[in-house]
């Protein structure tokens, strides 16, 4: 966690501001509020240089989200941001104009790059395989996941994963794949659908949709028609066999999943304070955090009981 911290931080700010503020001193914000990045000992700020395209010195924008390997040897970063690269004539250049993958080797003494992985859009879902040996990628406004595994000593995308959706809900809205996580097994995937108000269970071993699930009350049951929930899911965890969880920012709570050989069903709903985005579950524990945005709080949720357990 606190190595997954250290790499946001360094990717999220623009580098001229990195070069001059390599100090523990606080960065006070226009709330009041203040940063201090460089506060943990050996943090440091690295730019997010792509090393790769027709432009490979583009530094690439909107680090979005980190995810550390199962062995804890590896960690990759997503960018989801506006990664527009023009040329000379003034002209997008399509190849470089894309987000990206960094995968870092990380340990007690630093992170090191080891590849950069082109992907055409996103929108913060990354997640690793249980062995280590693949990761997929929510692909944003192209409805889609991307599957990578490794070749040799890199990764290379080795299947897309078509969602299905001709649009999101209401006017002109394009479908989101946002949050997406792995079954304990390996053999499945989650990935939640932000503007379709669902979740879509995969099999990895066939890349193809299993199931798909409204998280909607009143479309799970007509007679709580108009009820809010599970709206704009975001973030998706799931730590063991048959049961996950996700976050719905725009109804302020936190959805439990039941996962079955075939579809998905709702089983509960936590209410929290502020905006649940980021999830992270402690397996050892019993118990999952989220991050509550314009709340400035953490949720902590006891997940055998299925209950908020504290909000600090």
């Amino acid at each position: 966690m606190r190595l997954s911290c250290l790499i946001m931080a360094m990717a999220a700010l623009p580098s001229g501001i990195a070069a001059a503020q390599q100090s523990q001193e606080p960065q006070l914000l226009p709330t009041g509020q203040a940063l201090t990045p460089l506060a943990a000992p050996g943090a440091r700020f690295e730019p997010l240089t792509t090393g790769i395209g027709p432009v490979p010195s583009y530094l690439a924008d909107g680090a979005a989200a980190a995810a550390t390997s199962p062995d804890g040897r590896e960690m990759l970063v997503l960018t989801s941001g506006y990664n527009r690269v023009n040329g000379a004539d003034g002209k997008v250049i399509e190849a470089q104009s894309v987000q990206y993958v960094f995968r870092y080797a990380v340990s007690a003494r630093g992170s090191r790059l080891l590849q950069t992985l082109p992907v055409k859009n996103s929108y913060g879902g990354i997640a690793w395989r249980p062995d280590g040996r693949g990761f997929l990628v929510g692909g944003g406004v192209d409805d889609v996941v991307h599957v990578f595994a490794r070749r040799g000593t890199g990764f290379a995308e080795t299947a897309t994963i078509e969602l299905g959706h001709k649009a999101g809900l209401g006017a002109e809205v394009k479908p989101q794949a946002a949050g997406v996580a792995v079954s304990p097994d390996g053999h499945r995937a989650l990935v939640a659908n932000y503007y379709n108000d669902s979740a879509s269970l995969l099999d990895l071993d066939r890349n193809a949709v299993v199931a798909e699930q409204d998280l909607r009350p009143g479309k799970i049951d007509p007679a709580q028609a108009g009820v809010a929930g599970g709206e704009n899911p975001f973030a998706v965890v799931w730590p063991e066999p048959g049961r996950a969880w996700l976050s719905s920012p725009r109804d302020r709570q936190i959805v439990a999943l039941a996962i079955g050989s075939t579809g998905i069903s709702v089983t509960g709903r936590i209410a929290t304070l502020g905006e649940p985005t980021a999830l992270l579950a402690d397996r050892r524990s019993g118990r999952l955090f989220a991050t509550e945005d314009n709340a400035d709080r953490l949720a902590i949720v006891d997940t055998a009981a299925g209950r908020l357990a504290a909000s600090n």
